[in-house]
């Protein structure tokens, strides 16, 4: 079973020595589940679409089901 799950990532950059701004956004894991219950990390991405696009093809490949935890 792969399945996946999105996470808030930030990033602080300065600009200059005390100022500087914070970038936010969402980044999308996917994991694939074994059948003793361990999970290992596969990829991530931006895009959830594009994410979904690439598991696809391993997904059937491997007659694996994708589990969408993001919503």
């Amino acid at each position: 079973m792969i399945f996946v799950n999105s996470s808030k990532v930030s990033q602080k950059i300065y600009t200059r020595v005390t100022e500087g701004t914070t970038l936010r956004r969402i980044e999308y894991n996917a994991y694939l589940k074994m059948s003793d219950g361990t999970s290992e990390f596969l990829t991530f991405s931006k895009n959830k679409n594009a994410l979904f696009a690439k598991l696809s093809r391993v997904a059937e490949f491997f007659h694996l089901e994708i589990i969408d935890n993001t919503l």
